[in-house]
């Protein structure tokens, strides 16, 4: 979700993240059922393309193993570093999330008063669960439906740079720990044990951050390879597929050059740069924009458009103003990394 500052010029990256926000936007419009209309006059293909849009996440998920393997390639990984590196996210990513929140609160509570509806605010531990990314573990519901990933995204950076610490301190078969778990539950072999924890979706991180080591070492490859034909044979629904879909175009994109600058232009780029403001903000502007398109009487299809365009244009305005500043603040937290110390040395 957070774009970590590539020391690379990752532009395939970026484009896909903008890809995967607005898939989302267009899933997020047709569950409000505010193009029903539309949807009705479209063939199959087109009612996938809003219908399966809730799967931009898996994009996110495996963009996400990729930039975070990359981020702390070469790097000692020690407690005081993970400190760092937690703290650097936390900057990243909670003051945006939280304004997201207050931002989403705020519409429900003017939409109500609007319609006349009853507006119910949050508990303290509602809203406290859902500050510290436990709302899922606490069985709180998520203010907002998108937070969900978030819950799964701050697991999945920990436990990553955990299992790279213990890789370096004990040795690469450390690394079994996480491919296996990848495997038991990528494959359906295993179920999420509780509410909330990561296991069940780590695949689709892993998968990422294998994609990234497989440049540089057989061993991440073919681990990458495994993971993808026991998950997909094992457990073939949509989610696994499109993530390990784009784990797969990561790997090929970097081995070829395309990462660089593939798919990249003005618009793309800058979709991408917006794509996690556009995340946490897209659902109160949908619902807001339909209520006027609606009551104006605008055909589904412009509204569809108009939506777009401000959800766009209103996460545009939530970076500049929110995420620009926060992410340069980041920066000024240094990981001090270690002496080289490559988690997987390049084998012949």
């Amino acid at each position: 979700m957070g774009a970590v500052a590539l020391r690379e010029n990752f532009g395939l990256v970026q484009v896909l993240r903008g890809v995967a926000a607005l898939w989302v936007v267009l899933f997020h419009a047709s569950e409000g059922h505010h193009i029903d209309g539309l949807k009705a006059g479209l063939p199959a293909l087109g009612r996938d393309l809003f219908e399966l849009g809730g799967n931009g996440v898996a994009i996110f998920f495996a963009l996400s193993g990729f930039v975070i393997a990359h981020s702390i390639r070469g790097d000692t990984i020690t407690p005081a570093y993970i400190g760092r590196f937690a703290l650097r996210r936390s900057i990243r990513l909670d003051p945006a999330y939280w304004l997201s929140i207050a931002f989403f609160l705020g519409v429900a509570a003017i939409s109500a008063f609007v319609k006349h509806e009853a507006f119910t605010a949050p508990t303290i531990g509602q809203l406290a669960a859902n500050m510290t990314y436990t709302q899922l573990f606490l069985n709180q519901p998520s203010i907002n439906v998108v937070y969900w990933t978030l819950c799964y995204e701050v697991q999945f950076y920990l436990v990553l740079v955990l299992c790279v610490m213990a890789a370096q301190r004990f040795g690469q078969t450390a690394l079994l720990i996480p491919f296996a778990a990848a495997i038991l539950w990528g494959s359906g072999l295993l179920h999420e044990p509780f509410p909330g924890l990561f296991v069940d979706r780590w695949h689709c991180f892993f998968l990422g951050a294998l994609a990234y080591w497989s440049k540089d070492n057989r061993w991440a490859l073919a681990g990458f390879i495994s993971v993808c034909a026991v998950v997909l044979i094992g457990n073939p629904n949509p989610f696994t597929v499109i993530c390990a879909a784009t784990a797969a175009a990561l790997l090929i994109a970097r081995q070829t050059g395309f990462i660089t600058n593939g798919l990249a232009s003005r618009p793309t780029l800058f979709l991408g740069t917006v794509s996690y403001s556009l995340y946490l903000t897209h659902n109160p502007v949908t619902g807001a924009t339909f209520f006027i398109t609606d009551k104006l009487h605008v055909p589904e299809w412009l509204g569809l458009i108009v939506c777009v365009a401000a959800c766009i244009g209103f996460a545009a305005v939530f970076w500049w103003i929110i995420e620009r500043p926060t992410m340069n603040l980041a920066k000024r937290v240094k990981r001090r990394p270690g002496a080289n110390k490559p988690l997987i040395p390049a084998i012949a």
